[in-house]
């Protein structure tokens, strides 16, 4: 826990959050594992509101049920520096009920001061859940998204690029009655540009240390801010359990 503290936290932090819960419906037969700054609490609710899901443990849980097992276990993905950026550029509401003019520019972070390469270090093992936040109700959910994936068994992601249209993709939805996606509202209004109108080379780095299996597995490329290459809406992860 020691290590986690002295971590460069104004890149980690963002990411480590419990606001609701995994999602499981019964009835679908499915289990939505919400990864951080990839839409989750949107489709949280969406689910909740059209495909009977259900609350259960922890926002940014990973661990499922033993009787959802079998289920379809699915999450959304997103390009790992827009989804650091996410996370970046993200300002908490804290006690503050939201409201749309009670929004503020994201403030961009001023550059770490802590040296490079012990950055670097931190973060992949920040990534790989080798540093736990034990505060949070789920201690890994600073992981990188291929560990929210191998841990949770899940078979099938969704490309937060294509969402909404890529709900559809779900065997419980009907492609021509898709109903309406929620957004929930951010307090912070983001800059217009990607991750590399906003951070350095150094930053850049960090985010490749910490998600380099993310880049492995989701086919996203280095140095790119966008889709896969000859992505579809969504991607079977194959040979992958608890």
């Amino acid at each position: 826990m020691d290590a986690l503290a002295k971590a460069p936290r104004r890149y980690l932090s963002p990411l480590v959050r419990k606001v609701y819960n995994v999602i499981i419906s019964h009835k679908h037969r499915y289990v939505y594992i919400g990864i951080p700054r990839t839409a989750s609490k949107s489709t949280s609710r969406w689910l909740v509101e059209h495909y009977d899901g259900e609350w259960v443990g922890f926002h940014h849980e990973w661990r499922v049920p033993e009787k959802a097992f079998d289920y379809l276990i699915f999450t959304v993905v997103r390009n790992p520096y827009e989804r650091m950026a996410s996370g970046m550029l993200a300002v908490l509401w804290g006690d503050i009920q939201p409201n749309p003019a009670r929004r503020v520019p994201s403030p961009i972070p001023e550059p770490s001061t802590e040296p490079r390469e012990k950055r670097v270090q931190e973060a992949r093992l920040i990534g790989k859940a080798t540093i736990l936040d034990d505060s949070s109700s789920v201690p890994e959910d600073g992981m990188n998204q291929s560990h929210f994936i191998k841990k949770a068994g899940i078979s099938l992601v969704l490309f937060f690029e294509r969402l909404p249209e890529c709900l559809g993709n779900l065997p419980f939805v009907d492609q021509d009655n898709l109903p309406p996606f929620p957004h929930v509202l951010e307090r912070g209004i983001r800059p217009p540009g990607t991750f590399f109108d906003h951070f350095s080379d150094e930053e850049e780095q960090v985010t490749w240390a910490f998600a380099a299996e993310d880049f492995e597995l989701l086919g996203y490329e280095r140095y790119s801010p966008s889709l896969p290459s000859a992505s579809s809406s969504w991607q079977h992860i194959e040979g992958l359990g608890q």
